[in-house]
């Protein structure tokens, strides 16, 4: 088998990443409920309207969540609820 990285890598993958984007869409637009991941950004965008900064996948670790919480927080703001991306 020949590995190909050079110049003709990129396109390639542009073209599989958009088709593979494309089906996923349409399987997305058979769904008829809610996914857990839907229902999770609602309640975060409740959380959002009631003055609490609730922010998803907020950094890699739970230090980079209470950075960029703290970075993004205002006085305006009645706590925080938010989670980081879990990283093996």
């Amino acid at each position: 088998m020949i590995y190909d990285y050079g110049p003709s890598l990129l396109p390639r993958l542009e073209e599989i990443t958009a088709r593979w984007l494309d089906e996923e869409r349409a399987l997305e637009a058979t769904w008829t409920e809610p996914s857990t991941n839907d229902r999770i950004t609602a309640a975060f965008k409740q959380l959002n309207a009631r003055g609490i900064l609730a922010c998803e996948c907020l950094g890699s670790t739970i230090h980079d969540g209470w950075g960029y919480a703290a970075s993004e927080a205002s006085a305006t703001h009645r706590g925080v609820a938010f989670f980081h991306g879990v990283h093996p």
